[in-house]
């Protein structure tokens, strides 16, 4: 679905996900603006992306741990 196509929340894809709550507000009252706001018309909006992309932060956040873990340990 083009980002173009999306004009209502309840037909987005990423509606009530954890990747969009709509606007919200952060602990200290900031309003944190759904990710909606940055696409361009032409973007493809596909859930199976937004995932992929969590996927491979984890990945690298924990191959950082991994490597932290064994340099403590060759201390």
């Amino acid at each position: 679905m083009k980002a173009s196509e999306i004009n209502d929340c309840e037909i987005c894809p990423l509606n009530n996900t954890d990747y969009c709550r709509g606007v919200v507000s952060s602990p200290g009252g900031m309003p944190i603006e759904p990710p909606c706001t940055s696409w361009n018309p032409d973007d493809e909006i596909d859930i199976g992306d937004y995932e992929a992309d969590r996927i491979a932060m984890e990945e690298y956040y924990y191959r950082i741990y991994k490597a932290e873990q064994e340099a403590k340990m060759q201390k």
